[in-house]
């Protein structure tokens, strides 16, 4: 949180050199009735940048403070209203963020003349905003049973990267020799300097006394721009400068990584094998065409009991994936259901063990299954957050002063 305030009192001074503190509350924006005031935009800009986000801050955040005035006006039209007991629980989500209680995160933002009420505003809103497209849409919002099934077989690993920063702050008068700084710094890496080694003399982030390591990131809690940077950027090369409202980074990829979404998940596999002797009544080839005649293990049961000598050789198992033997599971995972492998012996004197998958089914755990619904759940509201937005959006009068 330290290089954060640090970086974000440039912004403060650039914003003030810029007129913002001039005339705070004469209006910029007026949506339908209502004002947006210099104050609320420059509060909002302040906001956004401690969150770190990239792209353009200033249209973010008059877009976020349209929104919010639109969303506003539609509760109070239908008697819709946040208890401050969620905005506390709200405040207390975002000061988690900076591993800080609601007390020191407030007493840290103020330092940077971030107003307490903004923060409760901003955390106000959003709830505000998942209430409204909840009341509005609460059929469509729903989750089913078979969405959290497909989602949880289908979708069974994130990635995940390891990235290394400099973390270079600017303000409006440094920018230019500052952006220099970052290029020289890329040289010197060319040169054979370590990254970690620049990350720990230059960087201003708390990153730097690890090399710049930050450790690793779900690529889903990225900017989309950003995530596909760095998957399409190769290992171990330095990326940047980019530029940011108030700081220049470089940044390292070192390392991707794919991670399970659902650790509690069990696939259970149900086979049969045949172990055939050489005093079966059949041999391989044969055994091989009645299990390609029989592409289901119910089919295949009732056709082997034609072989009296077959009798209790033909074994139906049904175990945990990680249960079965490497070698067997080799052959078993590239099978579909009802077809079959020859799973041969390491020598000769070993008989010949013909599979068949008959299926192939995942186990989910009731807290994989919550976490797939507030996944899924989430994803939708975000959905059709965007399209009531829109509609309010189309209705309503904004002028930009």
């Amino acid at each position: 949180m330290k290089h954060l305030i640090l970086s974000i009192v440039f912004l403060v001074i650039f914003m003030t050199n810029k007129g913002f503190a001039e005339n705070k509350f004469d209006p910029v924006i007026i949506v339908n009735e209502t004002i947006i005031s210099k104050f609320e935009l420059s509060q909002r800009i302040i906001l956004l940048n401690i969150l770190q986000l990239d792209g353009d801050i200033q249209k973010k955040a008059s877009d976020e403070l349209i929104n919010a005035k639109l969303i506003n006006e539609f509760a109070q039209n239908n008697n819709i209203s946040i208890s401050e007991e969620k905005v506390q629980e709200g405040i207390r989500e975002l000061a988690q963020q900076f591993n800080l209680s609601i007390e020191s995160f407030l007493l840290e933002v103020s330092k940077i003349e971030l107003a307490t009420e903004t923060i409760r505003t901003f955390v106000k809103d959003r709830i505000l905003l998942t209430e409204l497209v909840q009341y509005k849409f609460a059929n469509r919002a729903s989750i089913g049973d078979d969405e959290i099934d497909s989602f949880i077989i289908n979708g069974s690993a994130s990635l995940e990267i390891n990235l290394l920063e400099i973390v270079l702050p600017f303000d409006y008068n440094n920018r230019n020799e500052v952006y220099n700084l970052a290029l020289s710094l890329k040289n010197k890496n060319s040169e054979g300097i370590t990254f970690e080694a620049l990350a720990k003399k230059y960087s201003k982030s708390d990153s730097s006394i690890n090399g710049g390591n930050i450790g690793w990131i779900s690529i889903d809690q990225l900017p989309p721009d950003m995530g596909s940077l760095f998957l399409t950027s190769d290992l171990n090369t330095l990326i940047g400068p980019k530029v940011f409202d108030n700081v220049i980074i470089l940044y390292k990829l070192a390392n991707v990584r794919e991670v399970p979404l659902f650790k509690n998940t069990r696939v259970i596999i149900d086979y049969v094998e045949l172990n055939l002797s050489k005093n079966s009544e059949i041999n391989l080839s044969s055994a091989v065409q009645i299990f390609e005649n029989n592409n289901n293990c119910l089919n295949l049961q009732f056709e082997l009991e034609r072989y009296p000598t077959l009798k209790g050789k033909l074994i139906r198992n049904t175990i945990e994936e990680l249960k079965i033997s490497e070698k067997k599971y080799e052959k078993i995972k590239t099978l579909d259901i009802g077809e079959n492998a020859i799973l041969k012996g390491g020598n000769l004197s070993e008989n010949p063990i013909l599979i068949m998958l008959c299926s192939r089914r995942q186990e989910i755990s009731k807290n994989d299954r919550e976490i797939a619904r507030q996944y899924l759940f989430s994803k939708r509201l975000v959905s059709l957050a965007d399209g009531f937005i829109a509609d309010l959006k189309a209705e309503a009068k904004i002028v930009y002063k």
